[in-house]
């Protein structure tokens, strides 16, 4: 996908995750600096893995992680995780 594309596409998540009031309030994950989608698997990959697919500062959803690490060569293994969970979606409207 073209830097162009990848650029529109996060710009138009982040506009109307702007424009929706229900969830304008509360900020409930990290997003994807490649795609902008918000993601909810928290997951840590050794750093010799993590600097051979990504920025240090950047951020990865893990779809991005192994589209990124397919297109540069990288195999990740269940081995390189050294931690992968899931993130629970709380409701802050019933507190």
């Amino acid at each position: 996908m073209r830097k162009a594309e990848r650029f529109l596409k996060r710009f138009w998540r982040r506009l109307t995750f702007l424009l929706d009031f229900k969830t304008m309030w509360r900020w409930d994950f990290e997003s994807c600096s490649r795609c902008g989608h918000c993601y909810s698997v928290a997951y840590m990959v050794r750093n010799e893995v993590w600097r051979r697919v990504a920025d240090e500062n950047e951020k990865l959803c893990l779809n991005c992680l192994f589209e990124l690490a397919k297109k540069k060569g990288v195999d990740i293994k269940r081995e390189d995780f050294l931690l992968l969970e899931l993130v629970p979606s709380f409701d802050y409207e019933g507190v």
